[in-house]
C-alpha cells in the first residue's frame, strides 16, 4: 500500500516556566472565540479583560499538571490535567490551529489509555459546549469507549472508568 502521508512523531513533556509564553496565546484565542464571543452571549463578550484573564491563567499554570505537546520536536499545543486519588481529569487539550482536527488529541488519549487502565482510574474529559470542534471531540471520545457522565453549565463530561 502506497502511503503518501508521512508519520508524525508526537510526544508530551512536562512544562517549564518559559512554556507559558507559548501556551497563553493558544488559550486566549480559544477562550475569546468560544466563551467570550458575542455569538454565544453578548453580555459575556463584553466582560473580556485581557489583564485579568492572563493573570488567572498564570496562577493556574503549573508544572505539576501541565504538559507541552510536541510534534516532530516542535511545540504544537498543551494539555492540563487534575488528579485526585483515583480520578484524572484532562481539563484542557489545546493545539495550534494547524494541528487541530487531525486526530492528534485522539492519538494522545489512545496512547495513554493503557497506562490509565493499568492505574485503575476514573478518567474524565470535559468538552466545552458549543465550541469549535465540540461535536467532533465528543464523537471521537465515544468511539474510544467514553460514556457521557453528565454536564455542568459549560461542559459535557465524558468518562471511562477502569476502577
Amino acid at each position: 500500500m502506497n502511503n503518501t502521508r508521512q508519520e508524525i512523531e508526537i510526544s508530551v513533556r512536562p512544562v517549564d516556566t518559559a512554556d507559558i509564553d507559548f501556551a497563553w496565546p493558544i488559550y486566549r484565542d480559544f477562550i475569546k472565540a468560544n466563551v467570550f464571543s458575542s455569538s454565544h452571549d453578548t453580555e459575556i463578550a463584553n466582560k473580556w479583560n485581557e489583564a485579568a484573564e492572563k493573570s488567572s491563567f498564570s496562577e493556574r499554570w503549573s508544572a505539576d499538571d501541565c504538559y507541552i505537546v510536541e510534534i516532530d520536536g516542535d511545540s504544537a499545543g498543551w494539555i492540563s490535567t487534575e488528579r485526585s486519588d483515583k480520578t484524572l481529569t484532562v481539563e484542557n487539550i489545546f493545539l495550534l490551529e494547524a494541528w487541530q482536527n487531525k486526530g492528534i488529541a485522539t492519538r494522545i488519549i489512545t496512547e495513554m489509555m493503557p497506562a490509565w487502565e493499568k492505574e485503575k482510574i476514573l478518567l474524565n474529559i470535559p468538552v466545552l459546549k458549543n465550541a469549535a470542534l465540540s461535536d467532533e471531540i465528543e464523537n471521537a471520545l465515544q468511539n474510544l469507549g467514553f460514556k457521557s457522565r453528565g454536564e455542568d453549565a459549560m461542559t459535557n463530561i465524558y468518562g471511562k472508568d477502569w476502577r
